[in-house]
């Protein structure tokens, strides 16, 4: 009956069913209340019946991960990391977990703790490529540039054609000062992959190096992904003649680039401040 009042958008009588069936002693109804409750916003709420199942199945690496997404959904963030190293630790036979909760730590705003986090999750599955781009990433977050480059590096001997590692080792190159590796990284990155972020990353590359026409061109492809793009616009305006005159004299760069990736799993999040759960 839970289950069919969820699927009608009836949460609170979904929530009301799962609650009886719980009560009569089945303990999956808590995880289906959970969700109940999630979609109806209360993340804190649905933690507490993430909770109440594992009193009786501790280490469930199912309540235990969708514990995790409750709690950084709530703000408890930090909180959230500390579940799903939790699970790491409990579940080694699980690669994925470690690389999960590597993507909870950068999300928090950890990458040193991050990278550690992706370093075990590579070291569990040698395979997992999203682990080998996000170690790349959490590295230049983290600051540690020549790093970076490295594992970047040593993946791409595996997997030559991944765009969002080939974007990674581009930026990690510009940021070492290195513009000529670093601008041919990242047009192999456009090639295979793209995606605004990273053709902007090759736009601004260019335009440091002083290469302004191709600069020019890779603005304005980005701004056919997305018109209203600030920083093409931007560089755009920086690299338009004057009426008369040669090329406006160039901006300094004025920022650091995050790592871009195909998801949000490889770029800095903003710092949030993880609270306390009510009666903590």
């Amino acid at each position: 009956m839970g289950e069919a009042d969820l699927a009608r958008g009836r949460l609170t009588e979904a929530s009301k069913a799962f609650g009886r069936a719980a009560q009569m002693g089945d303990p999956a109804a808590d995880l289906h209340r959970a969700e109940a409750l999630a979609l109806n916003g209360d993340f804190e709420g649905a933690a507490r019946l993430c909770d109440a199942y594992l009193a009786s199945r501790p280490g469930d690496v199912r309540a235990l991960a969708t514990k995790a997404g409750f709690l950084a959904r709530a703000g408890f963030v930090d909180e959230s990391t500390r579940v799903l190293r939790a699970a790491t630790e409990a579940h080694s036979e699980i690669p994925s977990l470690a690389r999960t909760w590597g993507i909870a730590l950068l999300k928090a705003g950890h990458p040193e703790d991050a990278a550690a986090a992706f370093q075990e999750a590579i070291q569990r599955d040698a395979r997992d490529a999203a682990a080998w781009v996000n170690r790349g990433a959490a590295l230049l977050l983290a600051g540690r540039t020549r790093e970076a480059i490295a594992v970047l590096r040593e993946f791409l001997e595996l997997d030559p054609r991944r765009g969002e590692a080939l974007n990674n080792l581009g930026v990690a190159y510009a940021l070492a000062g290195r513009a000529r590796p670093g601008i041919a990284a990242l047009e192999r990155a456009a090639t295979q992959l793209e995606l605004p972020r990273i053709v902007l990353n090759l736009a601004k590359a260019q335009e440091e190096a002083g290469e302004g026409s191709d600069a020019t061109r890779a603005y304005a492809q980005v701004l056919r992904m997305r018109p209203e793009d600030a920083e093409a616009l931007g560089g755009q305006k920086r690299l338009a003649p004057e009426q008369g005159k040669g090329p406006v004299a160039k901006e300094p760069a004025r920022e650091t680039r995050d790592p871009a990736s195909a998801s949000p799993k490889t770029r800095r999040a903003p710092a949030r401040k993880s609270r306390k759960r009510p009666g903590e």
